[in-house]
Parts: structure tokens; C-alpha cells; sequence
């Protein structure tokens, strides 16, 4: 996947391909994940979501779906 900055935003894509997976995000690595409550959308064979800078660390990560 990518990540680009859009001002106060971040623009997270990866591949259809992946269509079986949830973005999630977490201020630790080691900490609980939660799925991202932004609406993704698909552009150019791409899922992609802007997330807004939270002012604090943020870590993303696709899982899986059970």
C-alpha cells in the first residue's frame, strides 16, 4: 500500500486485490487496533481512505477478516 500526506490528512491505499482485509489503526504498536471509521472507496484498482492527523502517533495495518 501507499500513504501520501493531503494537508491535514493522510491517503492510505493498497490493492483490490485485498478486498478480504480491514485497515485498522492504533497509537501502539503493541496496543489495540481498531478499524478505521473512514469510508473507503476503490480509485485505479485501489481501496482508498483519507485519514485525518490526529496530532498524536498513528500506526495502520491490514488484517484479515475472520
Amino acid at each position: 500500500g501507499r500513504e501520501f500526506r493531503v494537508g491535514s490528512s493522510e491517503l492510505l491505499s493498497w490493492p483490490l486485490f485485498a478486498a478480504n482485509y480491514q485497515l485498522q489503526t492504533s497509537t501502539d504498536l503493541t496496543g489495540t487496533w481498531s478499524p478505521v471509521l473512514q469510508t473507503v472507496s476503490t480509485s485505479e484498482n485501489q481501496f482508498t481512505v483519507t485519514v485525518p492527523q490526529n496530532g498524536s502517533q498513528q500506526f495502520f495495518r491490514l488484517a484479515e477478516l475472520q
